[in-house]
């Protein structure tokens, strides 16, 4: 299990634990709401990456290494890989970094790429890693009723920026989401690999996510919700379609209360990166269909059904 310092970190590094961003409507600042449309019309060819070290040579309960750039190339190769960036939120998280782990980065038991001699870019791949398989996704009766009367709607891809940009630079607080960060995110989206969640209430932008999909693998980075509910609905919509289009498991690097209540669970490190490399090239598409939340709960209930 991660040590005690490494619970802490998903407790607190970033301001909301797991990287979820949860929060009233008065804790966001609108943003454009449109950029990439069909960004799958459009991709960008992804060039050479830095070298980066195999997970299996780098510790799990700390950050992986540090270092590396936020070039698209390196990202992409990097969630291949296994690993997602975490930076500090600010000045304050970067010293508790090296408060935490200075002296592992000395003696050399956490790597460095590059240049870098301290936490201003580092990287994990937690052991154990936090995972959704889509077949386990589940809803809570609670929420049934709920998302039949809510008329909302969800969509993939509509507000890339907004999504983004709500979970960052357009959040009011701390946020590991910086400028430079989301502008890293963006460039990957315009290669069609990072995509966008939306759900709707009307034309207001109530909730949503985003991440990097590798093949059978969507590695969630982050999301927000702006109404009760909206998170949740983000996710188990996320779990249909990437079921749907033959996707394995969601990457949520830590299982966090909010992922838990949907089937969430911790799986050894190298279970998970057994899974990765065996679905990192098959072809999955995720359906941009704008489709009513309310047709969540007939396509749970089908599953819980046929498993009964």
């Amino acid at each position: 299990m991660p040590a005690a310092a490494f619970q802490r970190a998903a407790e607190t590094s970033s301001g909301a634990p797991n990287r979820w961003i949860c929060g009233s409507p008065t804790e966001v600042i609108p943003m454009p709401t449109t950029l990439f449309e069909d960004p799958q019309g459009r991709r960008k060819q992804l060039g050479s990456c830095v070298e980066l070290p195999h997970w299996a040579d780098c510790p799990g309960d700390r950050p992986a290494f540090v270092g590396a750039d936020l070039k698209p190339e390196t990202l992409h190769a990097a969630f291949r890989a296994g690993f997602f960036p975490w930076p500090p939120a600010t000045d304050h998280w970067r010293a508790w970094h090296a408060e935490q782990w200075g002296a592992d980065l000395e003696a050399g038991r956490i790597r460095t790429v590059g240049s870098a001699t301290d936490f201003a870019l580092p990287w994990w791949a937690p052991d154990p890693r936090g995972v959704l398989f889509t077949g386990r996704a589940r809803m809570s009766r609670r929420l049934r009723p709920y998302l039949r009367q809510a008329g909302w709607t969800a969509t993939i891809d509509r507000a890339t920026t907004a999504v983004i940009g709500r979970c960052g630079p357009g959040r009011a607080g701390e946020s590991w989401i910086s400028p430079e960060v989301a502008a890293a995110y963006h460039e990957l989206a315009e290669a069609g690999i990072v995509h966008s969640l939306e759900i709707w209430s009307d034309d207001d932008l109530v909730g949503g996510l985003f991440g990097v999909l590798v093949g059978g693998v969507f590695s969630v980075e982050s999301g927000f919700t702006a109404a009760p509910n909206a998170g949740h609905v983000a996710t188990l919509d996320l779990a249909a379609r990437l079921a749907e289009a033959g996707g394995v498991l969601i990457d949520v690097h830590m299982t966090s209360p909010h992922y838990a209540k949907h089937g969430a669970e911790d799986i050894p490190r190298e279970r998970f990166h057994e899974v990765l490399t065996a679905t990192a090239d098959r072809p999955v598409e995720l359906s941009p269909e704008r489709k009513p939340v309310g047709s969540l709960v007939d396509f749970y209930l089908s599953r819980t059904s046929s498993s009964e």
